[in-house]
């Protein structure tokens, strides 16, 4: 090991310094240094040749130290050099802590992260010729930034590493070059460079062009149902598609008046606590209490069960109902049907797309804790006024 350490040191230009420390001062890595196993014994090796013929090729061997191993890859109960893991517990619990460390994050959010730091990393090794690559110096760090605007020239992926960097060095307890005003000043500067405004930004639906689809729509046509729904609870709750795909029978409440929906998951609950979503009943022919309760009539779906309400259809003897297998509608079913049916109700389809149906942040789902707070000084009554405005 101090060979390694020394070569480690000799590619990195890193010169070492001996400074000798008290026992007093080292008292854990000195009683480790005094320790020793008395009952370490291990198995003949010829013994072992031969049951491993028998009943190999074994891969691990689970009880064992760096010197009676008697396999490459070993687990050891105490960190050694070469152990690929150290005491089932501490091995699990390492594994458990990974997780909930990675679950601090959203899930898309930690891939990202991973992935920026494995592409750091081949930056890194291959183009800086470096070895340690964490932390990361300043200087590499806006080297690194520089080299993704020239590559990619994009604000999302920059922002990703810059973020990810930050975030890995919260994590391990070490200064951020992040905090660096060069680093700061080449992230601001590449944003700026790579930005462009938007040039095809989707039009929104508006109510008129729902009115024109259920006039166009057979009620007594499950999949025309379906479908207009849809659109209309999209609309009316200001959902996205991965919201609206994933409700479920037992989510929804019909109260006096209105009906209150339960988002599971939502890209703007950052709280992850599930925000309840509540459309009021506007008594017209395009009421979307009256539809959704027409469409679960319809549908044979019970309130009380775990059924998601929006599947895919099956047709059968002209008969069509919700297929049995409880698995939501995909996405690319809900956008084939979103420009089939609106493509000749909207002046032009290309300019409108399944995000169309939703406006932001009306009915109280909010990004942050400063808005959640003022979300629930809201009535309910001021919440229903945001669906009624609708014109539906």
């Amino acid at each position: 090991m101090a060979l390694d350490i020394h070569r480690l040191c000799l590619l990195a230009s890193v010169s070492i310094d001996m400074q000798w420390i008290p026992r007093d001062l080292n008292i854990i890595a000195d009683d480790i240094s005094k320790f020793v196993d008395l009952d370490d014994y291990s198995i003949n090796d010829r013994v072992f040749y031969s049951l491993d013929e028998l009943w190999g090729p074994h891969t691990c061997d689970r009880f064992a130290c760096h010197y009676n191993a008697k396999l490459p890859k070993f687990n050891t109960r105490f960190y050694q050099p070469g152990t690929s893991g150290f005491s089932l517990e501490v091995s699990s619990l390492m594994d458990k802590l990974r997780s909930t460390v990675l679950a601090s994050r959203a899930h898309g959010t930690s891939l990202n992260y991973t992935r920026i730091f494995n592409r750091w990393r081949s930056f890194a090794t291959e183009v800086l010729g470096i070895v340690a690559v964490f932390p990361v110096e300043p200087i590499h760090c806006a080297l690194f930034l520089q080299y993704l605007l020239d590559s990619t020239k994009s604000v999302s992926t920059i922002n990703c590493a810059f973020y990810a960097f930050k975030w890995l060095h919260d994590l391990a307890g070490v200064g951020s070059p992040t905090s660096h005003p060069t680093v700061v000043a080449v992230k601001e500067g590449a944003i700026r460079l790579s930005s462009c405004p938007v040039k095809h930004r989707k039009e929104p639906l508006e109510a008129e062009h729902l009115r024109q689809l259920m006039e166009r729509t057979d009620m007594n046509d499950l999949l025309q149902l379906r479908n207009l729904v849809m659109f209309v609870l999209a609309f009316s709750g200001f959902l996205r598609f991965s919201e609206l795909s994933l409700i479920r029978a037992k989510d929804i409440k019909f109260s006096n008046g209105f009906i209150s929906v339960f988002i599971e998951k939502s890209k703007a609950d950052q709280l992850r606590e599930g925000q309840s979503v509540v459309i009021a009943e506007s008594g017209s022919s395009l009421c979307p209490v009256t539809l959704l309760k027409l469409y679960m009539n319809s549908s044979h779906l019970s309130l009380d069960s775990g059924e998601y309400i929006f599947r895919p259809i099956s047709a059968s003897n002209s008969c069509k109902r919700l297929v049995s297998v409880n698995k939501p509608i995909s996405y690319s079913t809900y956008r084939q049907s979103f420009k089939k049916y609106f493509r000749d109700i909207v002046p032009d389809i290309t300019n409108f797309s399944t995000h169309s149906a939703k406006s932001g942040g009306a009915t109280g789902r909010w990004a942050s804790v400063s808005a959640k707070n003022t979300y629930i000084k809201d009535s309910l009554a001021s919440r229903l006024d945001v669906s009624k405005s609708l014109s539906l």
